[in-house]
């Protein structure tokens, strides 16, 4: 895809524990070329790890190879704000997920939302909200300033993508 197409930017989950196999190591060396176009997501799971630092000196070295570091849905798992925070200058980005808040749609909802945006922007991180589903929530979102939005209401994965998952 990206030969193909070199100006796509893409976006790839990694779960913590996949960056103790060599498989993953092997695949950050292969697509080398292409780091400035990917952005790797880091997930909220935890998984137990015996106290080594092998994620940390992961996100280092694929720091140093030119790919960009996302922490995905922040405030959820292991990605909560003390642990963005011992990391800020090892990511380039953060995503927060609606989807813990869909059922309140309260002002505190809002602020803690503010808030997260205030610490990107103050960090000079990017910030990313995940699940807009309609025109409501992208206009609210666009009010606050948080310009960069992702959701099914700006379009379903390709379908070519979801066959790639399968593989």
């Amino acid at each position: 895809m990206l030969q193909e197409n070199p100006c796509t930017k893409c976006s790839i989950n990694f779960e913590i524990i996949q960056f103790k196999s060599p498989q993953t190591h092997e695949f950050f060396e292969r697509m080398h070329t292409w780091a400035p176009n990917i952005i790797v997501e880091l997930t909220e799971r935890s998984y137990a790890t015996n106290g080594s630092n092998y994620l940390l000196d992961a996100v280092k070295k694929i720091k140093k190879m030119g790919y960009r570091i996302f922490v995905d849905d922040i405030g959820t798992g292991r990605n909560t704000l003390s642990h963005v925070q011992d990391n800020v200058n090892l990511v380039d980005g953060i995503k927060f997920a609606w989807q813990h808040f869909k059922e309140d749609s309260c002002q505190i909802s809002i602020s803690f939302l503010k808030e997260w945006d205030n610490l990107a922007k103050k960090n000079n991180l990017a910030f990313v909200f995940e699940g807009v589903e309609n025109v409501d929530t992208q206009i609210l979102l666009q009010k606050m300033g948080i310009i960069y939005q992702q959701g099914w209401f700006f379009g379903k994965p390709r379908e070519d993508m979801i066959e790639a998952q399968k593989c």
